[in-house]
């Protein structure tokens, strides 16, 4: 049989110290993973001739996984990244990193110049799951894209997700762009760094603008082959 790939579901259940696990007859209601019959889906049942406005990958499924049942506690204590913590919370109404370690919610630019540092050099498994506050949409797990990459070079595609919609970036493209600027790359950096703001000034000192070089008539510049840049392992499964 394949191998189940990893929801966002279960790296969250990971990082509560839990699993998801199923036996093959059921299907999590909200985001497909496997699940038993311990925990009901909290979602209105559908009414005839009505289109739904549910946000379930498995609508017609009954129970929920652990890791959707967890997210979906209506009072929890959070941690913030950067430092200190929330009692009376609910997952829904908060942007979050999470890895198998901990989950960790972000709220304050503290938050977001730690976001920065970490994406330079990525865990093996991840989610970054932002969320606007003023648009009022809930984070939803069952949508969120985790991260899992046996190794991770600085060219490999990274998925994030800003009010639930999937973006795409490289640790080689942000290293770039907090060299040049992030007007010149794709837009799951120009909207990374839209929500983020500017990276933190330790960054900037580590990855300087390059200086203008001058040379003489008929001088040739010596310069780095972008491939060996570009290659270089970030995160290697093992490590």
């Amino acid at each position: 049989m394949p191998t189940q790939p990893l929801l966002g579901s279960m790296l969250f259940a990971i990082s509560q110290g839990a699993a998801c696990n199923g036996d093959g007859r059921w299907r999590c209601h909200w985001c497909s993973g496997p699940c038993l019959n311990e925990f009901t889906h909290d979602d209105p049942p559908p009414i005839p001739f009505v289109r739904s406005k549910s946000t379930a990958l498995c609508p017609a499924e009954a129970y929920v996984c652990t890791g959707c049942w967890l997210w979906r506690r209506p009072k929890v204590t959070v941690n913030f990244l950067a430092g200190g913590f929330q009692d009376g919370q609910t997952a829904k109404n908060h942007s979050w990193w999470v890895t198998e370690e901990n989950a960790w919610a972000l709220k304050n630019p503290e938050d977001y110049q730690e976001v920065y540092r970490r994406l330079l050099k990525p865990p093996k498994r991840f989610i970054l799951a932002l969320r606007r506050e003023k648009e009022k949409l809930d984070t939803l797990i069952q949508l969120c894209s985790a991260n899992d990459y046996g190794g991770i070079i600085a060219e490999t595609p990274l998925q994030y997700t800003l009010n639930n919609i999937k973006h795409t970036f490289s640790v080689y493209e942000l290293t770039e762009a907090i060299k040049m600027g992030c007007q010149a790359y794709g837009p799951g950096i120009r909207a990374l760094w839209d929500f983020l703001g500017e990276p933190p000034d330790d960054l900037k000192r580590k990855y300087p603008a390059p200086k203008e070089e001058k040379r003489g008539q008929g001088e040739r510049i010596q310069r780095d082959d972008p491939k060996k840049t570009i290659k270089k392992v970030i995160a290697a499964s093992g490590v």
